[in-house]
Formats: C-alpha cells, sequence, structure tokens
C-alpha cells in the first residue's frame, strides 16, 4: 500500500476513485490514494471517477486475500454500486479503530477484488 498520505490534519479527506491506464486493470487499486492515515471522526468522501459502478467495502481482519466484507466497519453495498460521477462518504469510527490491532483497515470493491487501499486509524 505503499507509505500513509498524512490526512490526520484534515476533518474532511476526499479520495478519488480512477479509470486505470488504457490496456490495464485496477491492480493493486485505482483508488487514488491507497494509503490514507486519518483521525476517528474525519469524513472520508470516495469520488468515482471512472466510467463504472465500483462499492468499498472493509475488510475483516488485515490478510487483504481473505477478502471478507465488514460492515460494521463500513461498506457503501453492492446492492446501491457508486455509479461514475457519484459519491460515498463515511465518518471514522472508533470501531475502525478498534477494528485490527495495528489500527489499519484495508478495502477493497467488491466487483473488482483486485482494488484494494487501506486507511490508518490514529486516535
Amino acid at each position: 500500500f505503499g507509505a500513509a498520505v498524512d490526512d490526520t490534519a484534515k476533518k474532511e479527506v476526499t479520495i478519488d476513485i480512477t479509470a486505470p491506464p488504457p490496456g490495464a486493470t485496477c491492480s493493486p487499486a485505482c483508488f487514488g490514494t491507497p494509503n490514507v492515515k486519518v483521525k476517528v471522526g474525519t469524513k472520508i468522501t470516495w469520488v468515482n471517477q471512472s466510467t463504472t459502478p465500483h462499492t468499498v467495502t472493509a475488510i475483516k481482519g488485515g490478510d487483504p486475500s481473505k477478502e471478507v466484507p465488514d460492515p460494521s466497519v463500513f461498506d457503501s453495498g453492492a446492492g446501491s454500486l457508486i455509479q461514475p460521477n457519484a459519491t460515498f462518504s463515511y465518518t471514522v469510527t472508533q470501531a475502525a479503530y478498534d477494528a485490527n490491532k495495528d489500527h489499519t483497515v484495508i478495502y477493497y470493491c467488491q466487483i473488482h477484488p483486485g482494488m484494494l487501499a487501506m486507511l490508518t486509524i490514529v486516535p
């Protein structure tokens, strides 16, 4: 996921969902910022700037190869896809901070499982 972009000073953060380069797929991610460091209480808004729908779904646990959705943290939902030019917002909770011992939450797109990104959460 690379080093976290430190956005802990911001109360609101935007993460773009972008299209892959021509001929490529969203692997590892079409999330504009693959690792963001945020505080509990930060509002994150994902903006779908691609031409296909996506989800933003937290993974239960810390293993990105085991893509088990964790709606108790956040899940935009496969039933209500984030359409092109649409957004999904989530305010980081204490539950997200507590979800894993290292205070990270890996998330992915249920339609494109290779799309992975991470939140690093501080109190």
